[in-house]
Order: structure tokens, then sequence, then C-alpha cells
């Protein structure tokens, strides 16, 4: 309907001006709507689009070869508002990456296709695609893929999942990434990832934000809505400077009979030069 058409122009403009290098002008969208109206159904219907085969996306977008890879979950589950915002951020990001909805999955997948199809494709190795990304991470993603016998510890590592002591050392690591700080290093070296990988946007489907109204707690919020802010900013950071990346790109849904929802998911918005999208009606 009306309101997937807006969205999905929305994305294909986000994306076409950040080839251009327009730095500023990234995809924001809000979709608003009253209970039962078709909110969840819609960020589902725009995510089937966006993993659909190029031949179906032809259907919905101008450029059918648009890369973007998808991630959508609640923005709060369990009703209480994380300690580590960014972290649990970062986590669900990861581990619902693709149309499996497993970020082991995805992550394998870069490894075993897309790594491999640009490295010839430019005539030169893996290795070498991977130099500009920092360590240990790219120590860590040289151990993706089916074939490695490390996959799964190195999937579990990126993902945020706890490790052991000598699960670290097999997998050449020190640390988890069990905190805001270095969930938020981390993000920043999957981005350049799936940027290496050749895919336009990573886009944040975000169910619900109304939820976050009624967890309590006026400092844990605003924690977390600072959080959101500073993820988004972050991409804007590594825009300018010059870093090859798929910049995130935010979808939220909320009910908007929740008007202080509505101040929260609103403003952000308008920070960003592309128009936000769209009410249902």
């Amino acid at each position: 309907h009306k309101t997937l058409e807006q969205v999905c122009e929305l994305l294909e403009r986000s994306a076409r001006n950040t080839k251009k290098n327009l730095k500023g002008d990234r995809a924001l969208a809000v979709i608003n709507g009253t209970y039962g109206e078709g909110k969840t159904f819609t960020l589902w219907h725009l995510q089937n689009r966006i993993l659909a085969t190029p031949a179906e996306r032809k259907k919905y977008f101008k450029d059918p070869n648009l890369r973007i890879a998808c991630s959508q979950f609640r923005l709060l589950q369990g009703g209480k508002l994380p300690s580590k915002p960014f972290l649990y951020l970062y986590k669900n990001i990861l581990f619902n990456l693709g149309d499996a909805h497993d970020g082991r999955v995805f992550l394998n997948r870069l490894a075993d296709e897309d790594l491999p199809r640009v490295a010839k494709a430019k005539k030169t190795t893996v290795e070498a695609l991977l130099t500009e990304i920092k360590n240990p991470f790219r120590d860590v993603m040289m151990q993706l893929g089916q074939d490695n016998p490390n996959e799964y510890l190195a999937t579990q590592w990126l993902r945020g999942e706890k490790l052991k002591a000598k699960e670290m050392a097999t997998l050449g690591v020190k640390d988890n990434i069990d905190g805001d700080k270095n969930a938020e290093i981390a993000l920043k070296e999957i981005l350049k990832l799936l940027g290496i990988c050749e895919y336009n946007e990573l886009l944040v489907l975000a169910d619900e934000a109304e939820d976050l109204m009624a967890s309590g707690g006026r400092k844990p919020l605003l924690h977390y809505l600072i959080t959101l802010r500073n993820m988004w900013d972050n991409t804007g950071d590594q825009l300018s400077r010059g870093d090859n990346i798929a910049p995130i790109v935010f979808v939220s849904a909320y009910w908007r009979d929740e008007p202080s929802t509505q101040r929260m998911t609103s403003e952000p918005s308008a920070r960003s030069p592309s128009p936000p999208a769209a009410t249902m009606s």
C-alpha cells in the first residue's frame, strides 16, 4: 500500500545519495498508526520486499540491484529497559540479520559468497579486502565460513555471545563484546564488512516503540534514547570520514495514540534531511 511505497522510495533515495557522497541524506522513517492498523505487518512486508530476488525487487525498486541488509526486532523486550542499551541493540541487530533472521547464517554467507565474489571482481584476495577492518575483528572475520572449524565461535563472538577464556584463546581474542563501548566499536566494523560486501544500507526495522514509554524510569529511558541517537550519529561520522560502510537506516513503528512516543520518534526524524514516512490511514 501507500506506506510501503513511501518507505521503499525513501530507502532507495537514501542509498543513491550515499553513493553520490551526499553524506547527510540518510533515511529515517517513522510509521505510525492506531492499534491493529497493520504497522507490524507493514514492517514484515517491507522486509520481504528487500529480501526478495532481484527479479522480484524490480516491482518495488527502480534499482533491482539495491542491496540492503535487514534486521527486524522489537525496540524493547521483556518490559524492562536494558542497562546496556547499545549492547542490547547491537545483539538484536546481529541476531536477526538476514532472510533467515539468524545472524550466524548471514555472517557465514558473507564469508562464503559475498567476500569471494567481490575479491574475484576486484582481482584481489579476501585478506586484502579486509585490511580496512581493525583487529581483532579482521582476524575473527577471517574465521567465518561454513568450512572453517572456528566459524561457530566466530559468529558467537561477533553476535555478542559470551565465550569462555579457552574459546577466546582459540579465536585469538582477549575480551568478549559485553559492554556498550565495545559493542559500539564492533558495530562500526560490522558496517565496514557490509560495505566491503557491497551492501548499500543496513536497515533496522524497530517495532513497537510505544513500549519504551511504558517501561518506567525517566533516566534509563533517556539513556536508551541517547543511545539510539548515538548509533545514528556514529554512522554519519563514519561516512564523513570516508569509510566504506553500509550506513544504518532506521524504520520504526509506533502506536500514534501514545503522544509521548510520538514526540520521542518525531524529534530524531526531524534531524534527517530525508523526510520521515509515513502515517497509516
